[in-house]
């Protein structure tokens, strides 16, 4: 078969984006090595440099923001616009990722035209979950009023990247076919990034410093534990948000903490070296609608704990790591628990999550998934088996 022409648009794909500044990429890397052809369409960043590296490596269409707070605040964009409006009527699918900007509206306004051609898939990308729509909250409820509600109610399917995000789709009232289809991971070759071996041993968060992601409740978790866990050391390693980065070193300090770091963001290698060097991961979120970070730690062979906002119950299930209700007191539990474990207990828990992560979560299964949605769409076949209808 003829590969499809397909376009995907990302309002950020900065480094500070977070997930989908990888996962739409890395996607599309995929896509185009199964022969179709693939462009993305996304706004320009603060700076050239600010594009996540896999990003640029994709030569994704840069479009300027409308002067004025139009493109500041809602990345209005004549140039994508216009960009788009031609490729409703050349392309086979137009998938679009995340909610409330303008980029996020244009691709339902132009396939709904009837000349279009363009089938649209829409990837919601967390931001319906309860605690993100929290955040700029009056914001979102006249965008989704105006704009939003309509463009994912006209979308051809939805994508959701678990489960847990399907229930968010229906809570919002979206009747649509749903795609659950999971991200991707790259799994790593260990033998490039040895191991530390003796000395401290760490616990490793890793992601945005943003107030959902329960940073404050794992610092008050470690003062329960810290004095009785000498040896072992707190690692925060991430790009801040909102200077919560600053409002976490004042919590530290007035806890009396002094084996935790509070880190800026790595980048490529980095992060996976900083994956290798700990004993263990948490995620202490409040939601997520995936949480790439917990991939990431299971396939560079560390153990997870993840609080219940993150759709990570296979955690249990694999055995090989722990999934917590989200309060100071689960948390400082597990992780007196967790830090009593022997390595090698901790190191075979962590190989079996890397396992899991080949067998479920490879990029080329998923994109394989992806690309069965897209000739269902366009194509008029019969729906694969990861499209929800009820």
């Amino acid at each position: 078969m003829t590969g499809l022409n397909i376009r995907h648009v990302a309002a950020g794909l900065s480094k500070a984006d977070g997930g989908p500044a990888y996962s739409v990429p890395r996607l599309v890397e995929e896509l185009r090595s199964e022969g179709h052809e693939v462009l993305i369409r996304t706004l320009e960043p603060v700076a050239a440099q600010d594009l996540s590296d896999i990003a640029r490596r994709q030569s994704p269409a840069v479009h300027t923001r409308q002067s004025g707070p139009p493109g500041r605040l809602f990345g209005a964009s004549p140039d994508m616009a216009s960009a788009l409006r031609k490729d409703a009527l050349e392309c086979d699918i137009i998938h679009t990722h995340g909610l409330w900007l303008l980029p996020d509206i244009y691709p339902a306004r132009m396939t709904r035209k009837r000349e279009a051609t363009a089938k649209l898939v829409h990837s919601i990308r967390g931001m319906l979950g309860p605690q993100a729509m929290q955040y700029s909250k009056w914001k979102k409820k006249v965008v989704w009023m105006l704009m939003q509600q309509r463009a994912l109610a006209e979308s051809h399917c939805l994508h959701a990247t678990a489960a847990s995000e399907l229930d968010e789709i229906r809570a919002a009232g979206l009747t649509n076919p749903v795609a659950v289809i999971p991200n991707g991971i790259d799994i790593p070759d260990l033998n490039l990034y040895p191991r530390a071996v003796g000395g401290t041993r760490t616990i490793l968060s890793l992601g945005r410093l943003h107030r959902k992601k329960g940073l404050d409740k794992l610092l008050l978790a470690w003062a329960d534990l810290e004095s009785r866990r000498p040896e072992w050391n707190l690692r925060i390693v991430g790009p801040a948000e909102e200077g919560h980065d600053i409002e976490l070193r004042h919590l530290a300090e007035k806890l009396g903490l002094s084996n935790v770091s509070i880190e800026g963001p790595l980048y490529g290698n980095d992060v996976v070296q900083a994956y290798r060097d700990a004993d263990l991961f948490i995620l202490p979120t409040s939601n997520e609608n995936f949480a790439m970070t917990v991939a990431e730690s299971l396939a560079a062979g560390v153990p997870v704990i993840s609080t219940r906002g993150a759709p990570w119950s296979g955690l249990i299930d694999k055995n090989c790591g722990w999934w917590i209700d989200n309060t100071v007191e689960a948390i400082s539990g597990q992780l007196a628990e967790a830090t009593t474990l022997p390595s090698v207990t901790l190191e075979e828990m962590g190989r079996r999550g890397r396992e899991w992560m080949k067998q479920d979560f490879g990029w080329n299964g998923i994109a394989r998934e992806m690309i069965a949605v897209y000739e269902w769409l366009a194509l008029d076949g019969a729906p694969p088996a990861s499209v929800v209808f009820d």
